[in-house]
């Protein structure tokens, strides 16, 4: 094979360096390796590709009471790979982005992210357009590799997640601060929408306090989304409680509706190896035949590092856990942590009779190194007038 240019040469031989087992590779600006998955880069001409992805496998063993398992006779206990992702992601000549992120977990490659972007557009920051996360709550935000349990709280069934659309997102402060706001239409699991159905959502979240990359950190913000729909369309919410196979607990059906209104607060806080948590979510419905009603879900909670890690925390979200020492068969412990949260979602309100639980979940979590991670959680849930349910939960996580 021929090769016209020296650069041609250096990346054939930074990739066969690679296939012969070299973690990184650097020659004449190319750079080819592994941080957590695989990537090549050039930094004369301004890109980096990744590739890379996740597996969460949960067992689950419910333990509903009588009154329970005679309402909901399809509670059971199980195994489900939660999240069985492949991405692509990158920078193509210095501003350029763009990702591109399956999920196969149920048989089904559905769309994650799935969008392009230009960094530095003035007064907009950073510009994305495609299927992505809307701008609202911290525990959505969050990516599922950092999450503290292995479920979100309830909150998030009142936040939007992914949709189809246009944002853009502007860092303030040195980072302490970060503004989002965003166009999205209702998508389907391959980024596809039609009609006129519209979402305008924006989020606000400052670091007042951040040191130590966040090891001492306060977080508050702020999330609203304005959801039109189509003349004679309907409003519905449903929740599972916090459980990766439990069949749905919340549901307020059909609810006529031409818009609604999602709203969001959020507050955090890290000192050294102890973290706390919270975040209220409303739904505020318009819709005269059902008395305008709201629907709302709280949580808190807390953890502690015994071995005296912290929560990761970047541009106004959660992010990894660094080991101080990785398991490695040679003595390190890898990262352990143990969080408690308390977990209240109301889908009662006036007509509306969608349910009401709470939850209370208990966790331990070995962080083996930056990028594996077993996780064991006990959950109590009160679904309130029906029975309650003890849940024993463990995921196996791995991200490359």
């Amino acid at each position: 094979m021929r090769f016209t240019s020296l650069r041609g040469i250096r990346i054939l031989t930074a990739a066969l360096a690679l296939a012969a087992g070299s973690a990184v590779c650097s020659n004449a600006g190319t750079d080819f390796g592994w941080r957590g998955s695989t990537y090549v880069a050039d930094q004369d001409q301004g890109y980096k590709v990744k590739f890379g992805g996740r597996i969460m496998n949960d067992w689950v063993f419910n333990g509903p009471d009588d009154d329970l398992k005679f309402a909901m006779p399809s509670i059971t206990d199980g195994t489900r790979f939660r999240r069985a992702r492949l991405f692509s992601s990158g920078t193509i000549y210095h501003n350029v982005i763009y990702k591109a992120q399956f999920d196969f977990a149920g048989g089904d490659a559905k769309f994650k992210d799935m969008y392009m972007g230009v960094k530095d557009v003035p007064i907009l920051g950073m510009l994305r357009v495609g299927h992505q996360k809307e701008p609202a709550g911290l525990e959505t935000l969050t990516s599922s590799k950092v999450i503290t349990f292995l479920e979100r709280a309830s909150v998030t069934h009142l936040m939007p997640e992914r949709q189809t659309g246009i944002l853009a997102t502007r860092r303030l402060n040195n980072g302490k601060g970060t503004i989002a706001a965003g166009v999205f239409q209702e998508a389907n699991k391959y980024g596809d929408a039609t009609g006129n159905d519209y979402a305008f959502t924006g989020r606000v979240a400052l670091a007042p306090v951040l040191k130590g990359h966040g090891r001492n950190l306060v977080h508050v913000g702020a999330s609203v989304s304005y959801r039109q729909t189509a003349e004679d369309s309907v409003f519905s919410a449903k929740a599972k409680p916090e459980n990766p196979i439990a069949p749905t607990f919340l549901e307020t059906g059909a609810i006529t509706s031409t818009h609604h209104t999602l709203v969001g607060g959020e507050f955090a806080a890290n000192y050294n190896q102890f973290s706390v948590q919270s975040e209220v979510a409303l739904a505020v419905v318009n819709s005269d035949s059902s008395g305008n009603p709201t629907l709302s879900s709280y949580y808190v909670q807390g953890s502690w590092f015994l071995t005296g890690e912290s929560r990761g925390y970047k541009h106004g979200e959660m992010s990894g856990t660094k080991p101080t020492r990785n398991f490695d068969g040679k003595g390190g412990p890898g990262a352990w942590e143990l969080a408690a949260r308390y977990s209240k979602a109301d889908f009662n309100d006036g007509v509306v009779t969608g349910g009401e639980y709470a939850v209370t979940t208990v966790g331990v979590n070995w962080y083996l190194n930056p990028y594996t991670r077993l996780m064991l959680n006990y959950a109590y849930t009160d679904l309130t007038g029906v029975g309650k349910m003890n849940s024993i939960m463990t995921r196996f996580q791995i991200s490359f």
